[in-house]
């Protein structure tokens, strides 16, 4: 009868083997999960160091003793190769992040953005960072892995963006954001947009309308189409976007109860807004078509008439001349800038007031949110 020894562990049961039919003959049989398994050597010796072992002795009791027998021959493998397994688990991290880095920066943008619309940002913003991605993939190369991207050539392309202090903030975010979204799913382990140096260009004052510029725009819009003088006067008196002019909805402006309603889904913060003390010159304007007749534009129509509409009346707007205007008259209205703020939906009244105080008085003011229709009462 072959020699046997029994040893009671902690969490196992072995007993020393002899088989005979087997080159390796020397063994140790446990029992784990209701099976029995087995542990073959090539000299007794090698077979009582390995059971004489602490490690089986349950000291280890988060292991299963197959993954015990797993981690010795992951550590003599390590041993031969004359490296830790530590070194072992870094090098496969750096493994599996160069399988991950064969993602290019279009892979990363597209990604990301479909990450944003599940995560239910608002269309316009949505829009927004389609916009500002496509313009840095033509910067970059859409193609570009996303391991060769450098600082400075993100710093370069914000170098080269002629907008203003808030663009470039935001954009900043936008950017910083989708570099961070690259580690979150382990394609890059830095990003190359952290501390990014914004040039900031010298605050210009905001551009607007005269009294009589506006009366005269107006006037032209109208000898278009009353329609177009409608929609000028929602970006006039309430200040609305061109991106909301253009994905207007009848049901959105309630002509009876003097309010605009702009969905959640596209309003730039992602939540839904009611405009409700517009002026009431506003109103006559609209009143001059259907709501219906307000809808259904594009964006590129809109433009087309509104600029056919300042070349009648041989006016060159400022930029954003439209909106400016509603902002700097209504607070030389109030003499304030809370109300403003509200009706543009911008979160900040301190940077409205900055932004727009002292280009208009307040008698201005009261000329322009009365100025009306010829024929209109």
């Amino acid at each position: 009868m072959h020699e046997r020894e029994l040893a009671t562990r902690e969490r196992h049961t072995l007993r020393k083997v002899e088989r005979k039919d087997r080159k390796n003959r020397w063994g140790v049989e446990w029992r784990e999960d209701g099976k029995r398994r087995f542990q073959f050597f090539s000299t007794s010796d090698e077979r009582d160091k390995f059971f004489r072992s602490t490690h089986l002795a349950g000291e280890v009791e988060d292991f299963s003793l197959t993954e015990w027998l797993r981690w010795q021959s992951l550590k003599r493998d390590c041993e031969e190769l004359g490296i830790e397994p530590e070194q072992a688990v870094n090098i496969a991290r750096g493994a599996n992040l160069s399988i991950a880095t064969e993602k290019s920066l279009h892979d990363l943008t597209e990604a990301y953005q479909k990450h944003v619309t599940r995560a239910g940002r608002s269309e316009e913003y949505r829009k927004h960072l389609k916009s500002f991605y496509g313009r840095l993939e033509a910067s970059l190369g859409p193609d570009t892995l996303l391991l060769e991207i450098t600082k400075k050539e993100i710093q370069d392309f914000f170098d080269a963006q002629e907008v203003g202090a808030v663009t470039k903030r935001n954009y900043r975010a936008y950017t910083v954001a989708l570099f961070n979204y690259a580690i979150a799913e382990e394609w890059l382990d830095k990003s190359p947009a952290s501390r990014l140096k914004i040039e900031i260009p010298k605050k210009q004052e905001a551009g607007i309308l005269s009294v009589e510029e506006t009366r005269a725009v107006l006037k032209a819009a109208r000898g278009i189409s009353p329609e177009l003088a409608g929609l000028m006067a929602l970006q006039l008196f309430a200040g609305l976007r061109n991106a909301n002019i253009t994905r207007l909805e009848p049901s959105e402006i309630d002509l009876t109860n003097k309010t605009i309603l702009i969905p959640a889904a596209k309003f730039k913060t992602g939540s839904r807004h009611l405009i409700e003390d517009a002026g009431e010159n506003l109103w006559k304007w609209l009143s001059l078509s259907s709501t219906e007749d307000f809808c259904g534009w594009t964006a590129r129509n809109y433009n087309w008439r509104k600029s056919q509409a300042f070349k009648n009346a041989k006016i060159t707007p400022p930029k954003n001349a439209l909106r400016h205007s509603f902002a700097t008259y209504r607070c030389a209205l109030d003499g304030s800038a809370e109300k403003a703020s509200y009706i543009l939906g911008h979160q900040n009244p301190r940077e409205i007031w900055t932004a727009y105080k002292g280009l208009a008085t307040r008698k201005d003011a009261v000329k322009y949110f009365n100025i009306q229709p010829v024929g209109v009462k």
